[in-house]
């Protein structure tokens, strides 16, 4: 009888040992989040337009967009305090890349982008 015990306690401990590897294997690393990359995109590619230092422009501008299957905004929506800058923020957002953000399949994004001179 104990002989019996010995060996189903290493076999129960052995089945631990391993299915706790195998949980270990199966943890995903950590992606960054659609909007934590987004972000990092936009604050990379969006510059200060010239136009806000030439005539002292403040405003707001909020955009409302997709990004196609060719990893390209598509700008749905602009509403801004002033068409000067939309037209810069548009112009900029129309030439930035968007390749290697994931899971963005038929999502729409809202970014609001602050122009202000101190």
């Amino acid at each position: 009888m104990k002989t019996t015990v010995l060996p189903k306690a290493l076999l129960i401990v052995c089945m631990m040992i391993f299915s706790s590897g195998l949980a270990a294997y199966a943890v995903k690393p950590v992606k960054a989040t659609t909007a934590s990359a987004l972000e990092n995109i936009l604050s990379n590619n969006i510059q200060y337009p010239e136009i806000t230092f030439d005539e002292y422009c403040t405003g707001v501008v909020d955009v409302i967009f997709k990004i196609d299957d060719n990893d390209q905004i598509d700008i749905r929506k602009i509403i801004a305090d002033n068409e000067d800058i939309a037209a810069c923020v548009k112009k900029q957002l129309s030439k930035i890349s968007f390749e290697g953000i994931e899971d963005h399949y038929n999502k729409y994004f809202k970014i609001r982008i602050t122009f202000k001179l101190e």
